[in-house]
């Protein structure tokens, strides 16, 4: 889909999903909004919400219910992608980043349901797809890239004192802790989320680190890395092995917690061994450092970094 394709796609959208909300009390519009929502600071992540947005959906609720708040957020995203489409924010994305970010906004746009049940301000989902046209997320090979995040300090202790040493050298080595791109896999885009894909998504970083020259590397956390899942779940241990192959490190986070839900959910096998005891899920972190993330790239001649 070109990007004029994705533009007329946008306006079909977002007219349907405006006529399914009705009228829109005084004063509040898509546009309005838009600009509320974009009031985040410097190292807000994708999911804070600006309380003059949450405003301004709680007034179209108040008025039009929650099927009513549901189509008013579809057309948000659509006139959002509208307003990305027209952007330098976009052209000024290096071209493969550029086209991947284009693929996504014609996905978003091409979704015209105004009620589906994701479509909330404390969705995740909504959360991303609100970030992709926003551009406070980027979409890079096979998931999106959040530019401003950082390594709490709380995590230094994660793996308890004799470990805190190691673990505060290794940030040193790395130049601090923020920023960072942190990836997330997208629900939306798990077609594209394979061995291939991913290292599509190292390159995308690679490509921005020339407009974000501050940033430090990538982090990225979930139960599948966790060293013990390569060897119950070696399908997944390419989220983890080029980085570790290259100057990345996993740093333990937490046990059970989120990763007892998500690491349990699709797999019989976790489930069996974490039934017998032999398995319990953990969160880890996966750092890797910029100049060993470009250095891994510069040994791929034949892959081009934008």
């Amino acid at each position: 889909m070109n990007l004029h394709a994705i533009q007329e796609q946008a306006l079909v959208t977002r007219a349907a999903a405006l006529g399914a909300v009705g009228q829109l009390p005084d004063g509040v519009s898509v546009d309005s909004f838009l600009a509320a929502a974009s009031q985040v600071g410097d190292f807000d992540h994708y999911k804070v919400v600006p309380v003059e947005a949450r405003d301004i959906a709680r007034q179209v609720a108040a008025s039009a219910g929650e099927l009513g708040v549901r189509a008013f957020l579809r057309a948000v995203l659509a006139q959002g992608a509208i307003n990305a489409l027209a952007s330098s924010e976009l052209r000024r994305l290096p071209p493969s980043v550029m086209a991947d970010h284009a693929r996504e906004l014609g996905r978003v746009v091409s979704n015209t349901d105004p009620h589906a049940d994701w479509l909330c301000l404390d969705n995740d989902l909504f959360q991303k797809e609100f970030g992709i046209v926003s551009f406070r997320l980027y979409a890079a090979g096979a998931q999106l890239i959040d530019p401003r995040c950082g390594i709490p300090r709380s995590y230094m202790l994660k793996g308890g004192l004799a470990d805190a040493p190691r673990r505060l050298l290794m940030m040193l080595g790395l130049g601090g802790f923020r920023p960072f791109f942190q990836v997330h896999a997208h629900e939306f885009m798990l077609d594209l989320l394979n061995e291939q894909g991913r290292e599509d998504t190292y390159r995308g970083c690679i490509a921005l680190f020339d407009l974000f020259p501050a940033v430090r590397g990538i982090i990225a956390g979930s139960w599948f890395y966790d060293p013990a899942v390569t060897l119950i779940s070696p399908r997944v241990a390419y989220f983890s092995s080029t980085p570790l192959k290259h100057g990345g490190h996993v740093m333990f986070v937490e046990e059970g917690g989120n990763a007892l839900v998500d690491a349990l959910a699709t797999s019989p096998t976790r489930r069996k061994l974490h039934a017998e005891g032999k398995y319990m899920p953990k969160t880890y972190m996966l750092i890797w450092g910029k100049k060993q993330m470009i250095a891994w790239a510069a040994r791929q001649p034949q892959v081009a970094l934008a």
